[in-house]
């Protein structure tokens, strides 16, 4: 099974920071993945909520700008982390998991790949992932080579299928308590791989690779390692 760790710039969303992840040369994890939002001034930075820190007092990414966000993080033991960091530290090393949040982010998201997609294979390397169905299919368009990944509610986790013919989805991110055989048999008969969130213990992780979950999502990587 893969293990997908996810990294944030909060305190609060997880104990490991995407400051980890950039200064460890070597991760227990098959796949990184980072929450990506676009600001003010059309700079994209790691961030998993609206709010810097997750709360409403904090500033609010979208309407600050990325120097703005800087003089507020500085000092802190989490400073602000931008896409060009992580691409420059991380791609080539590992696979990157980047979820969308804002259908605005895609064109800076493709400008910023650009200079490291040096080939078809490279985009092998790099998934995709939001929870807007038309976001994706707008990066499918300006990308036919992407990867890319379908975040579902609870409610739905059967989306994908109606979805898949348009945008044509390498993987599908569930609920843990939403995977059930007919999801997974679903995904596989579309060669759809199927990632379960928020895995956080290795028994549970075994229950999903029974019946059939090919990598789950978790806090803490070196818990699977």
């Amino acid at each position: 099974m893969l293990v997908i760790a996810h990294y944030t710039h909060s305190d609060g969303a997880s104990r490991r920071t995407i400051r980890n992840a950039l200064n460890t040369t070597e991760n227990s994890a098959d796949i990184v993945l980072v929450n990506i939002r676009l600001t003010k001034d059309n700079s994209l930075i790691v961030a998993d909520a609206p709010f810097l820190d997750g709360k409403k007092e904090g500033p609010r990414v979208r309407t600050s700008t990325l120097k703005e966000l800087r003089r507020y993080t500085a000092g802190s033991s989490h400073p602000i982390v931008s896409l060009s960091e992580v691409l420059k530290r991380l791609f080539g090393t590992c696979m990157l998991f980047f979820e969308v949040h804002e259908k605005a982010a895609a064109e800076p998201l493709l400008a910023s790949l650009g200079p490291f997609i040096h080939s078809n294979d490279d985009w092998s390397t790099i998934l995709i992932g939001s929870e807007s169905p038309l976001l994706l299919r707008k990066i499918r368009r300006q990308a036919p080579l992407a990867q890319l990944s379908l975040t579902h509610p609870r409610h739905a986790p059967l989306l994908f299928v109606a979805w898949h013919p348009v945008i044509r989805l390498s993987a599908v991110v569930i609920h843990r308590l939403s995977a059930s055989s007919l999801v997974i048999e679903a995904a596989h008969r579309l060669d759809i791989l199927v990632c379960a969130y928020t895995v956080d213990r290795p028994k549970t992780a075994k229950r999903l690779e029974t019946i059939g979950v090919d990598a789950v999502v978790t806090n803490h990587p070196e818990k699977f390692a």
